[in-house]
């Protein structure tokens, strides 16, 4: 947690500090400088891998203090061996919010360039350490400012042109299908630009295909995330409140095997009795703990998760699928209660649930989607 926002930190991050240590040390000389000692550059390397790092840092909580400031909600930054990303809900924002919000990270590192890179000039008479330090982290965040305003979405160059198709159709979906979709031809070119120049210097080039390779999943995926937050606020949550057929807690778990078995997708299920509901059973978290030859001496009340223990929604008629699903998403939970303002349970939302009415939503609309995004918010 930093500054109020949640920080996420990629394991692949290390071979950045790793790396160049490693380089340093075997090589003695990674900056041409006759007769440096290893462990000098080799410490040189793990600064300039830290400082890349924080560079990286600075770029995405630029994004997300803007964001902030705008009234934007942040969920979290993550750090990772491609760069960053700030997780940002754009249903509250508009087109001049992206704008903002998408330049603030290239104008910090822009800013982070140019102040190394003056410090470089000023120390270049040295040779030394300083001088290696701050010319790598003026060409680092120079090529942060260079690829993030490239024309492809997710990318900051791909949100301003998301932003300004958004302005012209007065449609968030539509100027992401279209940043996407520039996304995607931006996403082939390197790949094609990356094969060539890999012949040429196989670090490089592979690190363009990698780059290319993410523009393009991380376009798609983030137009099936926004296709599933769109179309889940058309679906009233009254629509799925019925909590469906109940399991009697009396049985025992051997005998409501075969229940989830039948219908893999299913996802958890309700327990009660008399239309009221105690608990629910998931094969996951609660019928694979059980011991499988105890299934036949374990009852599904003592198997279950009571009610009272799952995150509650109190049911309104402005409440749609997309209320149940942030919930879902913040607290991690595979099944939240829908509850009246009695407190009385009317109603179980699970992720299974969700997707099978989203999916079914968009099959009216005509888009297929495969699966629905691991994390939609």
């Amino acid at each position: 947690m930093l500054a109020g926002v949640p920080v996420r930190l990629s394991w692949d991050l290390l071979l950045i500090f790793v790396l160049p240590v490693v380089g340093a040390i075997t090589k003695g000389t990674p900056y041409g400088v006759e007769g440096s000692a290893a462990a000098v550059w080799a410490i040189v390397a793990g600064a300039i891998g830290i400082a890349f790092i924080g560079s990286v840092g600075a770029h995405e909580f630029a994004h997300a203090l803007v964001a902030r400031r705008i009234g934007l909600p942040v969920r979290w930054v993550k750090l990772s061996l491609l760069g960053g990303a700030a997780e940002i809900s754009a249903d509250r924002s508009t087109p001049a919010d992206e704008v903002a919000v998408a330049l603030a990270g290239p104008g910090v590192s822009f800013l982070l360039g140019v102040v190394t890179g003056l410090l470089a000039l000023a120390s270049h008479e040295r040779n030394g350490p300083l001088f290696a330090l701050c010319i790598a982290l003026a060409i680092m965040n120079g090529m942060l400012v260079v690829l993030n305003l490239l024309p492809g979405f997710p990318l900051d160059g791909g949100r301003i042109v998301r932003a300004f198709a958004w302005y012209v159709a007065d449609d968030l979906m539509q100027g992401t299908r279209i940043a996407a979709g520039y996304g995607q031809v931006l996403s082939w070119a390197l790949l094609a630009l990356g094969a060539v120049v890999t012949f040429y210097s196989p670090v490089f080039g592979l690190w363009i295909i990698l780059v290319g390779y993410y523009i393009g999943r991380a376009g798609r995926l983030s137009f099936v995330q926004l296709l599933w937050q769109e179309t889940s606020q058309e679906i009233p949550l009254v629509a799925i409140t019925g909590p469906g057929p109940l399991i009697a807690p009396g049985k025992m778990i051997g005998d409501v095997v075969d229940v989830f078995l039948s219908d893999r997708l299913s996802g958890p299920r309700p327990v009660g009795a008399d239309g009221v509901v105690l608990g629910v059973l998931d094969l996951d978290t609660n019928v694979r703990k059980v011991p499988r030859p105890l299934w036949m001496e374990t009852t599904v009340r003592d198997a279950m998760t009571p009610v009272d223990a799952l995150p509650r929604l109190t049911l309104s008629s402005d409440l749609t699928l997309y209320d149940g699903l942030r919930l879902l998403e913040q607290t991690d939970a595979r099944t939240i209660a829908v509850v009246n303002e009695t407190g009385s349970v009317v109603g179980l939302v699970t992720r299974e649930r969700v997707d099978r009415w989203v999916r079914s939503r968009l099959r009216e609309t005509g888009f297929r989607v495969k699966k629905p995004p691991r994390r939609p918010f």
